[in-house]
């Protein structure tokens, strides 16, 4: 374990922990606030959307036999994998919030509700078209039909809800920054702060403390001169590490 790490009391990452520090976040006052509009890039989106297609098709393809069940099977994996991308990796209104024990995030889907209707409606829909399929073609179907109707079945509990992201800041450790603008669009640059003393292979206590602590925020590079001048106020940075990794990308 690491020397300083011996000198500190290293608290226990329990329930009772984060909850505590949980709720001083929320009860705090918001020393400095922004908002953005986030969304994955497209190639990553279809990183997940491709394989539905794939699924479908597949299926489509075993029943081709049988075209009334294979147009089916075409024209639904085609509106899943559209309701995916437009609902499921739609763009999000984030609201980050900085108190002095603490960053509260907020994500919400820019989704009206009837297409969270309209989704489960199609889910349910999908998922009596792989049961067919699997019946009418047999076992092979399985292949393509098990995930498609798995993801079906997921999206049965589409509804609109705001995420919420609260990360406590320790004030006697000392964080390490990096970005990662590589997943976004709309020039938004994902910051994340984590603690390197409480990286650990072998205590799964100072894991949790690391992933309960492991600051994350969602903003443009230009406003983050003036987030991580706030942000020093409550934790130990390195900002020239920062300042490196900018020069190098």
């Amino acid at each position: 374990m690491n020397k300083k790490l011996k000198k500190k009391i290293i608290p226990e990452c329990s329930g009772a922990y984060k909850e505590e520090l949980t709720k001083k976040v929320l009860d705090a006052e918001v020393v400095y606030e922004w908002k953005n509009i986030i969304q994955l890039k497209l190639k990553f989106r279809l990183f997940i959307i491709v394989p539905i297609l794939i699924g479908f098709f597949g299926c489509a393809f075993l029943t081709r036999t049988m075209p009334e069940i294979s147009i089916m099977l075409v024209i639904l994996g085609i509106l899943l994998g559209s309701f995916i991308n437009f609902i499921a990796y739609a763009k999000r209104d984030y609201l980050c919030q900085i108190t002095p024990y603490g960053i509260r995030n907020y994500e919400t889907e820019q989704v009206p509700e009837v297409f969270y209707k309209a989704t489960r409606g199609v889910a349910y829909v999908g998922i009596v078209a792989c049961v067919i399929a699997v019946i009418f073609v047999g076992p092979m179907a399985f292949v393509g039909a098990g995930a498609s109707a798995l993801m079906a079945f997921q999206m049965r509990s589409f509804h609109k809800s705001i995420e919420t992201r609260i990360t406590p800041f320790i004030p006697d450790v000392e964080y390490h920054f990096y970005s990662d603008e590589s997943s976004f669009g709309n020039g938004i640059v994902l910051f994340e702060h984590t603690i390197p003393s409480y990286f650990s292979e072998t205590d799964s206590n100072l894991t949790n403390l690391k992933s309960f602590h492991w600051i994350m925020v969602y903003c443009k590079e230009e406003q983050f001169s003036k987030i991580n001048d706030v942000l020093s106020q409550y934790i130990t940075t390195r900002p020239k590490i920062f300042k490196q990794q900018l020069a190098s990308e």
